[in-house]
């Protein structure tokens, strides 16, 4: 019963747990995922139809790194796909400058098999 509470609430409402124009909010709201960041690079997301979750913590704690690594773990399992959805793209969006506002870089994915960890 928690879990289904939870996850309507999730659905019904999902800016009041993230926020607007956030990526956890658009995947609860669009996708069968119940996605919610942490703190600290920390990132978990349940997949009830699936009966599966992942989590994803980013050691250097950057919060926008932990999402882009939980959107490809999502893309890997097939539960979405980033180039198909342009509400992700937009999200994605994100200079990384310097201190100075100049920019600093980017943040990618590449994908290998030792990503997964199976418990």
């Amino acid at each position: 019963m928690g879990l289904g509470l939870m996850h309507d609430a999730y659905r019904t409402s999902p800016s009041f747990l993230g926020g607007t124009d956030r990526i956890e909010t658009h995947l609860n709201k669009s996708y069968d995922v119940l996605a919610k960041p942490g703190s600290d690079g920390l990132w978990a997301a349940a997949l009830p139809g699936k009966g599966l979750g992942l989590a994803v913590k980013v050691d250097s704690g950057n919060e926008n790194a932990a999402s882009l690594v939980a959107l490809t773990l999502l893309e890997h399992m097939n539960i979405l796909s980033i180039d198909s959805d342009p509400e992700i793209k937009r999200l994605l969006e994100w200079d990384l400058t310097t201190c100075n506002g100049k920019p600093a870089g980017t943040i990618d994915v590449t994908w290998t098999d030792d990503l997964l960890h199976t418990v």
